[in-house]
């Protein structure tokens, strides 16, 4: 259900779905990273960090999410840590 508001450019019921999927399994990397991306094309970058920051502690190689952490830590001025994330050697898949 989270995908198919997703893909129907519904973000706001994507997010909600995405949050509660993660408080019901945790350990999803790819629900957090779900959840991130929504958030940072919403333009909630702390929300975004938030979830992607979560992430990459469950999948410490995947780049794309290094990447767009280090994008969100950007937004908001957290500029030490986003050069750390930006800079990381990764895999480039979630």
């Amino acid at each position: 259900m989270a995908r198919q508001a997703y893909e129907a450019d519904r973000p706001e019921e994507a997010a909600e779905l995405y949050s509660r999927a993660v408080k019901l399994r945790p350990d999803s990397s790819q629900a957090w990273w779900a959840l991130g991306m929504i958030e940072y094309q919403r333009d909630r970058y702390p929300e975004c960090r938030d979830a992607l920051t979560r992430m990459v502690k469950l999948d410490t190689s995947a780049a794309p999410g290094f990447a767009l952490l280090g994008l969100c830590e950007f937004r908001t001025k957290e500029y030490g840590a986003a050069f750390q994330h930006l800079k990381k050697p990764t895999r480039w898949c979630p």
